[in-house]
């Protein structure tokens, strides 16, 4: 019975710990992206450390056939460090501030379930019960600290996409638990019906 409880904890930790990495080092927090039938073609991806953007103009083919185009100046991705002083911060030193707190707290996070994986690969080799049972309230500790300070991150990166104008119409909140936080609505549209008094 111990054996399967150790294996469930250390498969969970394991794949939390890759997880909460490639969510803090790959850019799919936001993507941001122009409607199809635009020829210009803009796509945007931010992470909590850096964002890649691609654009390029979609050319109808010489033959007329509609359905038919050719892709002129597809440079591909090309990614930067996210958020730049100069270039993101310039205007909202707070978005800045807010962002790279997000970032922190994901790495945090990633911090505290290492020392989790590493706690747990200890109680495998400590003799005692009651080492294991002191191993096992660090272990507990340390998971719902990286949980909490996800949850910190996630929230703070809800609250700039729904609240900064950066993040346009056409623009998507990616993730399960940043989904679930936007209750379902994924996409970035204007808030009621769109009309405003006149007063």
């Amino acid at each position: 019975m111990q054996t399967k409880t150790y294996a469930v904890a250390l498969a969970v930790l394991l794949l939390a710990t890759v997880l909460e990495a490639w969510s803090i080092w790959t850019p799919t927090w936001i993507r941001a992206s122009t409607p199809a039938s635009s020829p210009i073609h803009y796509s945007a991806r931010y992470g909590l450390t850096q964002r890649c953007e691609r654009a390029y103009l979609d050319l109808p083919s010489s033959s007329g056939l509609s359905g038919s185009h050719a892709q002129a100046h597809d440079q591909g991705w090309k990614c930067r460090s996210f958020p730049l002083s100069d270039r993101d911060c310039s205007q909202d030193r707070n978005f800045c501030a807010a962002w790279r707190g997000a970032s922190y707290a994901a790495q945090m996070s990633f911090a505290f379930l290492v020392v989790s994986l590493l706690g747990l690969l200890l109680i495998l080799l400590l003799n005692g019960r009651q080492r294991k049972r002191d191993g096992w309230r660090i272990i507990s500790g340390c998971s719902a600290l990286a949980l909490t300070l996800q949850a910190i991150a996630v929230g703070v990166i809800a609250n700039l996409f729904n609240n900064d104008e950066r993040f346009y119409a056409g623009s998507k909140l990616v993730g399960l638990v940043a989904g679930g936080i936007r209750s379902g609505q994924s996409d970035h549209g204007p808030q009621g019906d769109g009309y405003r008094s006149i007063d």
